[in-house]
C-alpha cells in the first residue's frame, strides 16, 4: 500500500471512529441537540466526498501505439486486450478492486438504430419503403437491405486517405454481430459482468468489431496494489481513428482528466495524427501536465545507439507543441513479459529471454521505465494531495475542533452556579445572533451576486454561439459555404460506377470534412470558452467570499476573548485551519454536472438522394428530347455531374440548417444544464462551507441551559460522560495531527 493509500484508509478510519463517537453521546440524556446532527452530517459528508473523487489519467495515442500494453506494463499483468478493434466507441477505464471483475455496457437499440441510420444516408441502391423512417435491426426486411447495398459497394470506392469507409465498416459490424447480440440489447442499456473467473471473457467482445460496435463502456475492476484505489486509467480509442466520433468520446473524457500520457511507437515516430491530436489537446488548454512515453520495440532498431536520433527527433517535434516535454523510452512489452512470465506462451518467452540478452536495450529500458515511475507517481501524489486529501484532512480537523468546543462549553457551565451559567450563555447569545446576522447576510449576498452571474454567463454563452459573431458557428458555416467539391474528380465515378456511387462518396467526403473540423477547431474553441467562464465564475465567487471570510475570522478572535474573560479557555479559533472554501471540480462530481458532450453530428435526409435521382431523371429526359430535336445535348456522364452538383448545393444547404439547429440546441443546453446549474451549486457550496467553519457559532442556547440546569443533580455522571466523549475527541485530534505531518514528510 503506499503512502496516500494508507493516510486515506487511515482517515476513512478516523471519520468512522467520529461517527461512533457521535452515536455515542446520543445517549447522554439531553445532549441530542440539532448540533449533534449537525456534526454527524459533516462527517458523512467528509466521508462522501472520499467515495465521490477519483484522480483520472488518460492514455492516448495513434491506433497501434501501444497504449493497451503500456496500461497492462503499468500494472503488472494481462488485462486489457491488445491491439483491439478500430471501431470500438467506448474508453475503457480502470480501477483497483478487491478481485478481477469486468464490466460492459451494451448499447440500446434507439441508440444502435440512430447510429446505423444515419450511416445508411445516401447509401446506393438502398431500397426501402419509408426511406425516412428508422431503421430496424431486428426487421429482417432492413437486415437484408443493408446487406444488399453493401454488397453492391464499389470496393475500389471504400478505401480513401488509406482508410476503409468507417460507414460500411460500421454498418458491416451490426450485421456480422447481430445475432450473437440480438439477445443481449435492449430497450435500455445493459451491463454484462464478469467475475474474476471469467474476467478475460470480456476480451472477446473488445476483440472482435462485430461485438465491440455494440459496446457503449468498459470499466475494469482489478487487484493491482501499484495503481490505488484512488486512481482511474482510462485506455482510450486511437487519436487517429477514422471514425470521428471516436475522438469526441476522447475529447469529453480528456475534460474530467487530471493527468495525460501520450503514447508514441518508436516503430512510427511521430506521425501527423499525432501532431493534430497534441495541437487539439492544445487548444483546448490542458497541455499542461501530460508525460509523453516512446514505445520501444527492441526488434525494430538494431542497436541502441540508433535509437537516440529518433528520440530527439521526437522531442523536437513535440517541443514545437509542448515546450520541454517530459519523455521517457522504454519498452512496454518487454516490462509486462517480465511481469507475467508464468503465463507467457513459448514463443514470447523465447523472445523475452532474446531481449534480456540484450543488455544494452534492456538496461536503458529498465532505467526508463524507473524515472517514469518517479516522476508518474509524484505527479499522481501531488494531484491527490491537492484533489482528495487537503480539503478533506481541514473539514475533519475544523469539525473535530468544533465538537471539543461544544463540549468543553457544556463541561465548563456544568461546573458552574446559575448565575455564572446565565452570564456565559448571555455572552454565547450575544456572539451567536451577530453570527447568524452574519449568516443571513451572506445568503442575500450570495443571492444577489448569483442573479448578476446569471445574467453575465447569459450573455457570454449567447453572444460566443451567435451566428453573425466571430465563433464557433460562424466558423462552422464558412467551413461548409467554403467547402468545394471537386466535380472533374467524380465525373470517372459517374462513369465507372454510376451516380449514386458518386453521390454517396461525395456525401461520405463532405462529412468527414465536416467532422475533423468540429474536432480540430469547433470544440477545443468551445472547451476553451467554458474553461474560461469557469474560471470567472471561480474568481467572482472567491472575490466575493474574502471579506465574509474576514468578518468570519474576526467574530471567531472575539468569540474565544469573551469566554477567556469569563474563564472559559477553549481555544477554538486557533485550531481553525484554513482550507480551500469550494473547489469547482469537486461541485461537479457531488453534483454529477457533466458538461454535454462535445459529439456533433449533422443529420441528413435520405430525400438528397430521392431528389438527386429525379434531378437526373429530369436531366437525362431533357437530353433525350434534344437528341430527338436534333438539337445540341448534354452526355450521360454530363447529366450526372449536373445532377450531382445540385445535389451537393442542397446538402450544403441541409448541412447549414443542421448545424443552426445543433448550436441552438447546444448553447442552451451549456447554459442552463451547465453553466446556470454550476453556479447554483457553487454558491451553496460556498455557503456550506463558510457556515461549516462557524458551526460551534449554531450552539443551542436554551438546549444548552436546560442540559445544565437539569444536570446538575447527576452532575458527576453527565461529567463523566462529557469527558469520555471529549477524550475520545482529543484522541482523535492527536491521530489527524499526527497523520498531517506524515503527509507532509510523504
Amino acid at each position: 500500500m503506499n503512502p496516500f493509500q494508507e493516510i486515506k484508509a487511515q482517515l476513512f478510519d478516523l471519520d468512522r471512529h467520529l461517527t461512533d463517537t457521535l452515536a455515542s453521546m446520543k445517549s447522554i440524556a439531553g445532549l441530542d441537540g440539532k448540533n449533534l446532527e449537525q456534526f454527524q452530517k459533516i462527517a458523512e459528508s467528509i466521508r462522501l466526498q472520499f467515495e465521490d473523487e477519483i484522480v483520472r489519467v488518460a492514455v492516448v495515442g495513434a491506433i497501434k501505439s501501444g497504449k493497451s500494453t503500456f496500461i497492462n506494463a503499468l500494472l503488472g499483468g494481462d488485462y486489457l486486450k491488445r491491439g483491439a478493434g478500430v471501431v470500438t466507441s467506448f474508453v475503457t477505464r480502470i480501477r483497483e478492486g478487491r478481485q478481477l471483475h469486468a464490466a460492459i455496457e451494451v448499447k440500446s437499440w434507439e441508440e444502435i438504430h440512430e447510429e446505423i441510420t444515419q450511416a445508411s444516408v445516401l447509401l446506393p441502391n438502398f431500397h426501402r419503403e419509408n426511406p425516412d423512417a428508422p431503421l430496424d435491426l431486428r426487421n429482417a426486411h432492413d437486415r437484408n437491405a443493408l446487406q444488399q447495398a453493401l454488397a453492391s459497394l464499389d470496393s475500389n470506392l471504400l478505401i480513401r486517405d488509406g482508410s476503409r469507409d468507417m460507414n460500411a465498416v460500421l454498418l458491416a459490424s451490426y450485421l456480422k454481430g447481430y445475432d450473437r447480440m440480438a439477445g443481449v440489447v435492449g430497450d435500455e442499456y445493459t451491463t454484462l459482468r464478469f467475475d474474476a473467473e471469467r474476467f478475460s471473457d470480456h476480451r472477446q467482445y473488445v476483440a472482435d468489431d462485430a461485438l465491440a460496435v455494440y459496446l457503449r463502456d468498459i470499466s475494469l475492476s482489478i487487484d493491482a496494489e501499484r495503481l490505488g484505489s484512488m486512481i482511474e486509467i482510462a485506455d482510450c480509442q486511437g487519436s487517429d481513428s477514422p471514425n470521428p466520433l471516436h475522438l469526441a468520446m476522447i475529447q469529453d473524457y480528456l475534460m474530467m482528466t487530471h493527468l495525460i500520457v501520450y503514447v508514441v511507437s518508436s516503430r512510427t515516430g511521430l506521425r501527423r495524427a499525432d501532431i493534430r491530436f497534441l495541437s487539439m489537446i492544445q487548444k483546448m488548454g490542458i497541455l499542461d501536465n501530460i508525460l509523453f512515453v516512446v514505445n520501444c520495440d527492441f526488434n525494430e532498431h538494431e542497436s541502441l545507439d540508433a535509437i537516440h536520433p529518433l528520440i530527439e527527433k521526437i522531442r523536437e517535434e513535440i517541443s514545437l507543441i509542448r515546450p520541454n516535454p517530459d519523455l521517457f523510452v522504454f519498452s512496454s512489452l518487454y516490462h509486462l513479459f517480465r511481469s507475467i512470465q508464468a503465463e507467457l506462451t513459448e514463443k514470447d518467452a523465447a523472445r523475452l529471454s532474446q531481449w534480456e540478452a540484450e543488455r544494452d536495450f534492456a538496461d536503458f529500458s529498465d532505467r526508463e521505465l524507473a524515472r517514469f515511475m518517479e516522476v508518474f507517481q509524484g505527479k499522481i501524489q501531488s494531484e491527490t494531495y491537492r484533489l482528495l486529501l487537503s480539503n478533506p484532512l481541514d473539514r475533519l480537523q475544523n469539525v473535530l475542533s468544533s465538537i471539543s468546543h461544544w463540549l468543553g462549553l457544556h463541561i465548563t457551565l456544568l461546573g458552574q452556579d446559575a448565575a455564572s451559567t446565565e452570564a456565559v450563555l448571555g455572552k454565547i447569545n450575544r456572539h451567536q445572533m451577530r453570527m447568524l446576522q452574519l449568516k443571513s447576510t451572506l445568503r442575500s449576498t450570495l443571492d444577489g451576486h448569483l442573479s448578476k452571474l446569471h445574467q453575465k454567463l447569459r450573455v457570454q454563452v449567447d453572444g460566443f454561439f451567435d451566428p453573425r459573431a466571430t465563433g464557433p458557428v460562424k466558423a462552422m458555416a464558412r467551413c461548409i459555404e467554403a467547402y468545394c467539391f471537386d466535380m472533374e474528380r467524380f465525373r470517372p465515378i459517374v462513369i465507372s460506377a454510376g451516380f449514386r456511387q458518386a453521390l454517396y462518396q461525395a456525401y461520405q467526403e463532405f462529412k468527414q470534412h465536416l467532422d475533423a473540423f468540429v474536432a480540430d477547431n469547433v470544440t477545443p474553441e468551445v472547451v476553451r470558452f467554458i474553461r474560461k467562464a469557469e474560471k470567472m465564475m471561480e474568481e467572482s465567487f472567491e472575490e466575493l467570499a474574502a471579506p465574509f471570510e474576514g468578518l468570519l475570522q474576526e467574530a471567531l478572535g472575539e468569540y474565544r476573548q469573551s469566554l477567556q474573560q469569563i474563564g472559559i479557555g477553549v481555544d477554538v479559533g486557533s485550531a481553525q485551519r484554513i482550507s480551500k472554501l469550494f473547489d469547482l471540480g469537486r461541485v461537479k462530481t457531488s453534483s454529477g454536472i457533466k458538461l454535454p458532450q462535445a459529439e456533433m453530428a449533422f443529420r441528413f435526409s435520405a430525400k438528397i438522394q430521392s431528389e438527386a435521382v429525379l434531378r437526373l431523371g429530369l436531366y437525362t429526359f431533357v437530353t433525350l428530347v434534344k437528341r430527338v430535336l436534333k438539337k445540341p445535348f448534354a452526355t450521360k456522364e454530363e447529366d450526372g455531374v449536373q445532377a450531382l452538383r445540385g445535389a451537393v448545393d442542397r446538402m450544403k444547404k441541409e448541412t447549414m440548417k443542421s448545424l443552426l439547429s445543433h448550436f441552438r440546441d447546444y448553447s442552451e443546453n451549456i447554459k442552463f444544464q451547465y453553466m446556470l446549474k454550476l453556479a447554483d451549486r457553487t454558491a451553496d457550496a460556498l455557503f456550506d462551507s463558510l457556515v461549516e467553519r462557524f458551526q460551534s457559532y449554531a450552539a443551542d442556547i436554551q438546549q444548552i441551559s436546560r442540559f445544565a440546569t437539569t444536570h446538575q443533580q447527576d452532575k458527576v455522571q453527565s461529567l463523566n460522560a462529557l469527558e469520555s466523549a471529549q477524550q475520545s475527541i482529543g484522541q482523535l485530534q492527536r491521530r489527524l495531527g499526527e497523520l498531517r505531518q506524515a503527509l507532509d514528510n510523504s
